[in-house]
């Protein structure tokens, strides 16, 4: 009697308590309480877990994240996202490759799900943006993607260039007719396998990996690994999900590759032998001004290290004779005494928000308006005002001292190959030919202020 009452209780505790499992077998399962039928496709995938035998947790991400949770009993995560759009969207790449780091294998079963970020205002409104493309490809870049949105829905331009019997046509077969969504992946890694990818004809370069392992775990495109037969009135599966979720998380990833650089307090800790500061600064002397102004962003960039321009334009600048000096925008903006000194300002940012926008928005007209050089890359940096919410209403102004339209961005349609209409071959192809590459931006800086 003893034993049948045991055995009932193993049994009870096995299907009812997925943390009593061996942490080595466990998954957690992230969702989004706010998508509309989340708890009906956590219950379909986490079938398949239980079939290729794991455990599991089903968290809400947007809850579970922020709490610096302990990930130890977590051999990998399955993330199963019906949206685009996540609140505190803008720090789950870093939560996710700190992941990867730490040895976890992931499984992406649909949407990436923070293609946009969500802010919750004071009066409970939301506010939504667009992550950057390096925001996204700062998690899936290690994980083995490339992701370059490219998004349409018109199948006329898709075509199936490769599938696989197992993992795209398990229980179905599918053909150009089935794709009615496109989103451009590129696979990084050449012992990444792709089961599933489509070229959109209207672009350059456009074949996407939609279904694929890498060394990390592996990715399902949404609606192309089941889909609901009416005529079955049953889930059809397109992929072997079993044999798939086993080889996202069987094996051990391999490291993350890093580079072994020594830190600016450690250098500090060995410093040159001191010697008497000069009587007068040579770069200032004369008619030529060669200081330049790095406006920055704490909540971007911790230390020095971590500020864009020190690592990809500093050198350059200084090359050509120019000396950077850097200014957290929250220690406060020089006034017009010290920026006489200044031969322009950067400003490279990848957020759109920052703590006392408009503020800085009045500093910087005021300067351009001085006659004050200024570069700006990759992102307007004061749309938003972290301390308010408030959408700033000077972008325009600025832009427009830069001799620049701004608007709202409008979503490019390609009927034809792209061409390019003016091609300056001192700042296009600069490491490659062709004009579709990418440019240079500390040439575009040293150009704009040094020139």
């Amino acid at each position: 009697m003893l034993k049948r009452v045991c055995s009932a209780l193993l049994v009870f505790s096995t299907l009812t308590f997925g943390s009593w499992a061996d942490p080595g077998q466990k998954i957690l399962v992230l969702y989004k309480d706010r998508d509309a039928n989340h708890e009906n496709i956590v219950a379909f995938l986490t079938g398949f877990l239980k079939q290729a035998g794991y455990e599991w947790d089903a968290k809400d991400v947007e809850s579970f994240m922020p709490s610096n949770p302990d990930m130890s009993p977590y051999r990998g995560i399955m993330t199963c996202y019906l949206s685009s759009q996540m609140v505190g969207g803008d720090k789950y790449a870093e939560w996710m490759d700190k992941q990867l780091e730490a040895g976890k294998k992931v499984a992406i079963i649909g949407s990436y799900g923070a293609y946009q970020g969500l802010i919750k205002k004071p009066d409970g409104k939301m506010i939504e943006w667009n992550e950057s493309t390096r925001n996204i490809n700062s998690f899936l870049w290690p994980f083995g993607l490339e992701f370059y949105f490219g998004f349409t829905a018109d199948s006329s331009k898709l075509h199936i260039t490769k599938k696989d019997k197992q993992f795209a046509e398990f229980q179905a077969k599918i053909s150009d007719r089935d794709l009615n969504y496109y989103q451009l992946f590129k696979s990084r890694y050449p012992e990444s396998k792709v089961y599933l990818s489509v070229n959109r004809s209207d672009m350059l370069d456009a074949e996407s990996a939609f279904i694929l392992h890498t060394p990390y775990g592996g990715m399902i495109l949404e609606g192309f690994g089941y889909f609901w037969d009416t005529n079955k009135k049953a889930m059809v599966q397109r992929v072997d999900m079993v044999s798939f979720l086993k080889g996202c998380f069987e094996g051990q990833a391999p490291p993350i590759a890093h580079y072994d650089l020594t830190s600016h307090d450690e250098l500090y800790k060995n410093p040159l032998p001191e010697k008497a500061p000069p009587q007068y600064d040579p770069y200032t002397t004369g008619q030529e001004k060669r200081h330049i102004l790095v406006i920055y962003k704490k909540s971007e960039a911790k230390t020095l290290e971590d500020v864009t321009f020190f690592n990809r334009g500093d050198l350059v600048v200084n090359y050509l004779g120019g000396i950077t000096d850097y200014r957290a925008v929250e220690d406060g903006l020089p006034g017009d005494e010290e920026m006489e000194r200044y031969r322009g300002i950067v400003v490279w940012e990848h957020t759109p928000t920052m703590v006392h926008a408009r503020d800085f928005e009045d500093w910087l007209l005021h300067q351009m308006e001085a006659g004050k050089r200024v570069a700006m890359l990759e992102n307007y940096a004061a749309i938003i005002d972290s301390s308010t919410q408030a959408r700033s209403t000077e972008p325009k102004r600025i832009f427009q001292k830069l001799g620049v339209d701004f608007g709202k961005l409008q979503v490019s349609r390609y009927e034809k190959k792209p061409t390019p209409h003016v091609v300056d071959p001192t700042m296009i192809g600069f490491a490659a030919p062709g004009a579709a590459r990418p440019v240079n931006p500390a040439h575009i800086v040293a150009d704009l202020i040094l020139a």
